[in-house]
């Protein structure tokens, strides 16, 4: 078994946007879809091409990773991870608390 540690770095870019970065380098971006037809979140790789469409930004971000680490998506993959900064955790924290909120509108329309 072989392990490999990263440093995955998330920068806000724009509302539905982050860079993605392990070990200085940018790996790609992650985008909030707004499209109806695609599933929720996309990564973008440095080159401009789509890695894959995923139905939430965590398996998003999971799957970034594995590509940059050359793990094949159906291999296993154990992530860790630490919120050191406060604007990182903040900005999840109004990611979900915005997804709740979108959540509750959508509801109360039906």
């Amino acid at each position: 078994m072989e392990f490999k540690e990263i440093k995955l770095t998330i920068t806000p870019l724009h509302d539905q946007v982050a860079q993605l970065s392990a070990d200085h380098e940018v790996i790609g971006y992650a985008v909030k879809n707004k499209d109806s037809e695609l599933l929720p979140a996309s990564i973008v790789l440095p080159d401009g091409k789509t890695l894959n469409d995923y139905h939430c930004m965590g398996c998003a971000i999971k799957a970034a990773s594995k590509h940059y680490l050359g793990i094949g998506e159906d291999e296993a993959v154990e992530a860790s991870f630490s919120f050191g900064k406060s604007k990182v955790r903040d900005l999840l924290l109004a990611a979900l608390l915005t997804s709740l909120a979108d959540d509750l509108t959508a509801k109360s329309r039906h």
